[in-house]
């Protein structure tokens, strides 16, 4: 229908001698959904990153895109001004053990975006502060915490689980499946082999 009205639109300037090509609307920005972390943590971010894809396809037209903060706090600043610039849906964060507070205070720099940071200790266990969901440290905290987060403030309706093949990633999606809310399709289970061994 569109494309009639802009040919009629065309033609009639034709009649007139004034064609003027209407501009081309931009299409839309695709909605990051972006993963921090090291690269160098033993395969953890590309895990991550293949979590986030699986993700991502359950939500038309989003695109992952993965912050390597190089095991560094100067690597975590860089990371984070790149991951402002992308204004992304949400974050999933897994520092290395001895960048969990500074990548804590990081996320909460981003005061609107849900961030949802994977870490066995955080320095503060208080869940939903502001924007930050810790998930963590038992596979039952995570899995509960994570399954409330898709209900608000995501208001997700469909999602797919991407886990560690590992006794604890098996347990991790067990557990975050018996979670889900009755309002949440869970649409698919996919085990994914990490080289960072057992967990």
């Amino acid at each position: 229908m569109r494309r009639l009205i802009l040919l009629a639109q065309a033609l009639a300037l034709l009649g007139t001698g004034m064609l003027v090509a209407p501009a081309a609307a931009a299409p839309p920005k695709a909605p990051v959904i972006a993963v921090l972390g090291g690269a160098g943590d033993g395969g953890r971010l590309d895990a991550m990153a293949h979590g986030a894809r699986a993700a991502a396809r359950a939500y038309d037209g989003a695109r992952v895109e993965v912050f390597d903060d190089g095991g560094t706090e100067a690597g975590l600043a860089q990371a984070l001004k790149r991951l402002k610039r992308a204004r992304p849906v949400g974050v999933v964060a897994a520092p290395a053990g001895h960048l969990v507070e500074a990548t804590w205070k990081a996320a909460r720099s981003l005061r609107k975006t849900p961030v949802f940071l994977l870490a066995g200790v955080g320095p503060d266990l208080v869940r939903n502060r502001d924007n930050v969901w810790h998930l963590g440290p038992s596979p039952a905290m995570e899995a509960v915490q994570a399954a409330d987060a898709l209900l608000a403030p995501l208001a997700a309706r469909r999602v797919a689980v991407v886990h560690e093949d590992t006794p604890h990633g098996v347990e991790l999606a067990t557990r975050f499946a018996a979670s889900l809310s009755r309002l949440i399709t869970l649409a698919g289970v996919e085990a994914w082999t990490t080289t960072s061994g057992p967990n």
